[in-house]
Order: C-alpha cells, then structure tokens, then sequence
C-alpha cells in the first residue's frame, strides 16, 4: 500500500537539519575540538606525551564522526524535501505507479513506534557545552614531592645521589608529570559526548518513524531501512564514546592513586634522609652507600632495610605507572579506530538518497 503526507516529509526535513546543525560548528564538532585535549606538556614526561598523542588522535577521529554526521542528516534533509517537492507536482495514481517501481528494501523496517502525535517536531537534543570539572589535581609532582625533595640542601643532594641508583625528580617526572586534570576533564566530555550522541540518535529515531506514520510503500520502506541503519550506528558511536571516557577516568584515578602513594613513599624516605643530613653534617655519618651508609647515619639495620625497601617500592610504582599507561593507549586506540576506521559498524552511511528524485 502506498500513501503519503509531504509535510510529514518536510517536517522530518527541518528536524533532520536542526539535528545536523547541533552536531557541527557551533555544536558537537566544536566541543570535540574545545574539549578532547590533554595539553600539550614540554616537561619531558613520556608517559603523559603518550597520552597526549592518543588524546589528539582520538579528538580527531571523534571530530570526524561528528563532520559525518552533519553532512549526513544536512544532506538527507534536503534530499526528503526534494522528494516532497516531487510527489506534490504527481497525482496520486502517477504517486502509486513510481512507487511500484522502487526497488525492494534488502531488509525490514526497524525504527520503533515513535509514541508521537503526526505533525509534532521533535526537539533537538543539546549539544555539549562548558568545561568539565575535575577532581584530580592537575600537577602531580607537587603532589608526589615535598619542597625538601623540590629544592634540597646541599647534603641532601648528596646523600640522595648516595642512597639511589637513579634520580628520583628525574625518573618519577617522566612517569608523572602533566596536567592530569585535564584527562579527567577529557573523561568527562567524552561522557557529555556520549549522552548527547543517545540523545540525537533517539530524537532521529523519533523524527523519522513519526513521518513513515504518514508514508508507506516501496520508497518509505527504503528511507526507514536507511533512518533505522543510521539510529543503530549513532547509537554504537555513543557507546564507544562512553568505553573512552571510562578508560580515561581509569587512568587518571591511577595516576593519582600512584602519586598518592608515592607521596607517602618519598615522604618516609626524606624524613631519614634529613636526620641523615645532621648527622652528615655534624661528621658522625660515611659518604658510603646503600646499607652502609644507612647504618653510618646510626640507624638500626631493620630501619635502614625499611628505607632500602621503599626506595624499591618507588621504583616498582614508577614501572607500574608506564604498564598503566601502555594498557590506556591500547584501549584509546581501539575506540580511536573504532571512530575513524571505514570498515567498522559506526561509520555514519552518506545521507539519504532517493532514486527516483
């Protein structure tokens, strides 16, 4: 059976370009671009250069999602208003006999009941705006070290250089340091992101099964086919969306969580370094190293294995925080390609095409 209702056409036209106009510029595309940054760091942190490097490219696989997106529903708007146009100039015998002619749709109608009286535009969803708060301190060094590690005396430099294989500022910054208040900020928009990408892919679903309330046959068969392929990929888009941000909110939490036991590591280390320091100073200490010089500052061998331990114990956090990270690239870069890869379910199809417009 064929009918059809072309202002339920051009209605579903000017919702679809609302639609197209909060998922570009101003709207999503410029959020993405705005918010999906880690910033850049010139402080020598490989850990975070890393993250940052994932972040832009993620930014820019997501920017692209939402550049599909426009362009998509922009040009099936026009495309529906067209088609409206077309069968206004048409009896409805000639409507009847060209509609018997499309082609078969390969597959079902899948849009849902849309639950909305004919005639009603549906709003259209917000797009994200603001910057994200964030709990997570953004420097962690100032975290992690005290002013007495930040600017030592001399003797404590020394006995730092003494107590260690390696340097503590130094290795700790590359694991460490960054604005880690941003990446949770990132998580956060990557969540607003994804709601607004639920909320965009329901109000279409909506819009487009309340205008195939008024259009049947052969070519509306087709148009709900394509609407309801498009709703299915917009909604894999969110749920990607939402995957990243919980992968970046995980490695922020780490992070801080790390930082926070070192904090508490560095500081137990300091304290016997500044009695170390007095008694170094006064000349009753050895510039020996390891145990030796433990024992030389008078403290007793458990005290000086507790503090050879924690020197460890740092260690192993440092090599930690790089597993950490390793683990983030590998699960951003799967969402990364998720986003930007052509062959994968959530590439957005071109806009909708009738053939006989």
């Amino acid at each position: 059976m064929f009918t059809v209702e072309t202002d339920a056409l051009r209605l579903l036209a000017n919702d679809l370009a609302k639609f197209a106009a909060s998922a570009g510029s101003p709207g999503a595309g410029s959020y993405t671009n705005t918010q999906v940054m880690a910033g850049h760091t010139s402080d020598g942190s490989l850990v975070y250069a890393n993250v940052d490097t994932s972040t832009e490219a993620l930014k820019n696989s997501i920017a692209d999602l939402y550049a599909q997106i426009h362009d998509a529903l922009d040009g099936s708007a026009s495309e529906l208003r067209k088609t409206a146009l077309s069968y206004d100039g048409l009896d409805d015998d000639t409507r009847r006999s060209l509609d018997a002619l499309f082609p078969d749709s390969p597959g079902t109608r899948r849009l849902p009941d849309s639950g909305v009286a004919p005639g009603t535009s549906i709003p259209c969803p917000a797009a994200p705006s603001g910057t994200p708060p964030s709990s997570i301190p953004g420097d962690l060094m100032t975290v992690i070290f005290t002013t007495d590690w930040l600017s030592p005396s001399t003797t404590v430099s020394l006995l730092i250089g003494q107590l260690f294989g390696w340097d503590p500022l130094s290795e700790t910054g590359k694991r460490f340091a960054g604005d880690w208040s941003a990446i949770d900020r990132v998580s956060g928009a990557l969540t607003e992101l994804a709601d607004y990408q639920s909320n965009l892919a329901s109000a279409i679903s909506k819009a487009s099964e309340t205008a195939f309330d008024s259009w049947t046959g052969k070519a509306a068969d087709a148009a709900e086919e394509y609407f309801g392929g498009f709703v299915s990929k917009a909604r894999k888009a969110a749920d990607q969306l939402r995957s990243a941000s919980k992968e970046y909110k995980t490695l922020a939490i780490g992070m801080k969580a790390g930082a926070d036991f070192l904090s508490g590591n560095y500081a137990s280390i300091m304290d016997a370094l500044l009695v170390a320091a007095i008694a170094f100073a006064a000349g009753t200490a050895t510039a020996e190293t390891g145990v030796g010089l433990l024992l030389g500052w008078g403290a007793s061998a458990i005290a000086a294995s507790r503090v050879l331990w924690l020197v460890r114990e740092a260690w192993q956090i440092l090599m930690q925080a790089e597993t950490v990270w390793q683990v983030f690239t590998t699960a951003i870069g799967g969402a990364q390609n998720a986003l930007l890869t052509t062959k994968i379910s959530i590439r957005i199809p071109h806009s909708y095409d009738n053939s006989q417009v």
